[in-house]
């Protein structure tokens, strides 16, 4: 039978093997084809690259540690899907670090843009820098920046719009239920139109989009008759 410091000894040394098999695991990609016809310049209008820690380190006050998923790894995943354009947004783990993301918009090259995590100490002149690079948006992350507070929410809001309305870049707010529904009568009064997107679940966070201007969507069926929903339009690197 085994003693307690045998097990304790063999149940570090499994631990110490998982996370360094974990720490060099590839991420999934799709074992088959798409069977409908995806449409020229589908966009995935959501997703996050993870670069090499050493050169892109995590902000210390995050909530959560990501895998590492890099710029040739989503390609992939894009390429087997048939999926053209990608937008590109910090996560919250890097703080106001926009880094890794343009690391990734560079990478992926006039396909992608890119949602920015900025504060109000972020200049002018970097938010025209990240405008350049291909950036058309940012992210308030209420949520995981432990905002409860609905008039801070707001505040917060309001300020970012005032800078982002003469760019002509969205809003995006990663918030909870009980957040959207504490703040949904001071965003509805914005005079922009918004679009917003939600998950089923109460317990996740939603993302709602404010933007200077609409954008319209184009409906595509797959042979399954199954409908779908794309942006239809994308914005010029110039704009």
């Amino acid at each position: 039978m085994l003693t307690r410091r045998e097990f304790m000894v063999g149940a570090v040394a499994a631990g110490v093997l998982l996370n360094t098999q974990t720490a060099v695991a590839k991420p999934s990609q799709p074992a088959t084809r798409v069977n409908f016809e995806v449409p020229p310049g589908a966009c995935d209008c959501h997703t996050h690259i993870h670069g090499d820690p050493a050169k892109f380190p995590f902000f210390a006050g995050r909530v959560y540690t990501p895998e590492v998923a890099l710029p040739e790894e989503m390609t992939a995943l894009h390429k087997a899907l048939g999926i053209q354009r990608v937008v590109i947004v910090t996560p919250s783990v890097y703080g106001t670090d926009n880094s890794s993301s343009l690391y990734g918009m560079k990478a992926r090259g006039n396909d992608a843009r890119g949602v920015a995590v900025i504060n109000d100490k972020t200049p002018e002149s970097e938010l025209d820098a990240l405008h350049q690079a291909g950036m058309r948006g940012i992210r308030l992350n209420l949520k995981t920046g432990g905002i409860k507070d609905p008039a801070v929410a707001v505040q917060m809001f309001q300020a970012s719009a005032e800078r982002m309305k003469k760019r002509n870049w969205h809003i995006q707010l990663n918030v909870t239920m009980a957040m959207m529904t504490a703040i949904k009568a001071q965003l509805a009064a914005s005079p922009a139109p918004s679009r917003r997107r939600a998950w089923t679940s109460p317990a996740l966070p939603i993302s709602w989009t404010w933007s200077a201007r609409a954008r319209p969507t184009s409906r595509f069926r797959s042979r399954k008759d199954r409908a779908m929903t794309i942006p239809a339009s994308f914005p010029s690197p110039r704009r």
